[in-house]
């Protein structure tokens, strides 16, 4: 053969080992890359679904707060009241006594 057309081969066989190096190098890097999407994707999805959790976790605690804030106010009026009972009662025995 003659020594041109070999070296030129030898030259392509070259190239082409380089490709094949090039091209497995970026398949690897794809099937990493598509792991990596997964795995994002992945937390992105929990992410949402804590969101969600905590928003209506939100939403109730702001329910129970203000139904507190109620009881709390009726806790307040029942006592005033019973301490208005109280005050009656006690001069309603004082009046039986006299």
């Amino acid at each position: 053969m003659d020594p041109m057309v070999q070296k030129k081969i030898e030259q392509i066989d070259g190239q082409l080992a380089g490709l094949r190096e090039t091209l497995e190098k970026n398949r690897a890097e794809l099937v990493k890359q598509h792991k990596e999407k997964g795995d994002l994707l992945q937390d992105q999805w929990t992410d949402k679904k804590k969101i969600t959790t905590l928003d209506r976790v939100q939403k109730e605690y702001d329910a129970l707060q203000a139904e507190n804030r109620r009881y709390a106010k009726e806790r307040k009026e029942l006592r005033e009241q019973l301490a208005g009972l109280l005050t009656l009662t006690k001069s309603l025995r004082i009046s039986f006594r006299a």
